[in-house]
């Protein structure tokens, strides 16, 4: 039988198989057993590892794709659409000028905003709520009254006594960045006081 050597080959790998588990019982059976165990437990942690990948894979695609959308929502309207508050603050600070523009979009959590295009070329920015949270004046002097907390106002006058401010712009976490007309940009905390110069 060992004479032939392709389909023996085989046979006489399961003939010893068979007669190592007849002949040592059942601590082979269980050695047997355990590994192919390894292999089923092992074949089946790939596969788990591959379901979450994609499962993830595809929760990321989901919620970039929400934010995409919700970015991507971009709109002209009026200026009546404008909240009372922006609507108060543009006439107080800029009683002269009109409205030539509004854009309203989403930002990525779903809330409003609104980017105002006045007649002097300023550009504004507002919160749903109407709170300003920027004002570029494109390169020429923004109203002194706009920038708050006033404390940065007064540490402008004091530090930099021979520049004014052509920008300001408050983030979600209540900092604020004044640029001013020699290309510098300072960083402020929500209550005013002088963290850093921002690139």
């Amino acid at each position: 039988m060992l004479e032939r050597r392709n389909n023996t080959g085989q046979t006489f790998c399961f003939f010893r198989l068979v007669i190592g588990i007849e002949l040592f019982g059942d601590n082979i059976r269980r050695k047997i057993q355990l590994c192919i165990g390894w292999n089923v437990k092992y074949e089946q942690t790939k596969f788990n590892d591959i379901m979450s990948m994609k499962k993830m894979s595809i929760w990321l695609a989901v919620i970039g794709g929400l934010l995409f959308a919700s970015c991507e929502k971009e709109e002209i309207v009026s200026e009546g659409t404008l909240p009372t508050v922006a609507t108060q603050f543009i006439s107080t600070h800029f009683p002269d000028e009109n409205v030539l523009q509004v854009k309203k979009e989403k930002d990525f959590i779903g809330k409003s905003i609104f980017e105002v295009l006045l007649s002097n070329n300023y550009e504004l920015e507002f919160k749903e709520s109407g709170e300003a949270q920027k004002v570029d004046g494109n390169g020429k002097q923004i109203p002194e009254a706009v920038i708050s907390p006033t404390t940065i106002l007064t540490y402008l006058e004091t530090e930099f006594p021979d520049f004014y401010a052509i920008a300001w712009e408050k983030d979600s976490n209540g900092e604020v960045e004044v640029e001013l007309n020699n290309g510098l940009e300072l960083r402020f905390n929500k209550e005013g006081e002088f963290l850093r110069f921002d690139d």
